[in-house]
């Protein structure tokens, strides 16, 4: 993990993802090596890659606030690569669990926007907004 770490951070991506790969053979269910994994394939501009780690990281993981932010970046990154179909329908498996989830909302505000559903963008937006704490800065 460390040796991959250090590859991202001189920036040889191809490198640190074949290092995080190596390292994932050997602990096959370290969420948190799936997710280094996915954060060197995203810098590399490979976002399938980094898709399918994000989602490898949130199906090991026990945490549910990690999980959800693993899947949240895999879902932006869908968006990057013109996908917004593939984002919603990945959206609408955490919205039972997380319907009011201020970042899955915006997750969803931000797709539909993608999508030029500009409606359901500002709603999923507003919801976004009600759902947060009536002193939070955020609301103005």
């Amino acid at each position: 993990m460390y040796k991959g770490q250090c590859e991202t951070k001189l920036k040889k991506y191809s490198d640190a993802i074949n290092s995080y790969r190596a390292a994932t053979a050997l602990n096959k269910e370290d969420a948190k090596l799936y997710a280094q994994l996915g954060m060197a394939f995203a810098k590399a501009k490979q976002y399938p890659g980094a898709v399918q780690a994000f989602n490898s990281a949130y199906d090991y993981d026990k945490d549910h606030a990690r999980k959800l932010s693993y899947k949240l970046f895999a879902i932006k990154l869908l968006n990057k690569q013109n996908q917004p179909q593939a984002a919603i329908a990945e959206l609408n498996k955490l919205k039972p669990a997380n319907s009011n989830d201020v970042r899955v909302l915006a997750a969803e505000g931000e797709t539909y926007g993608a999508m030029n559903q500009w409606p359901a963008a500002v709603a999923s937006h507003e919801k976004a907004v009600a759902s947060l704490p009536a002193n939070s800065p955020q609301r103005e």
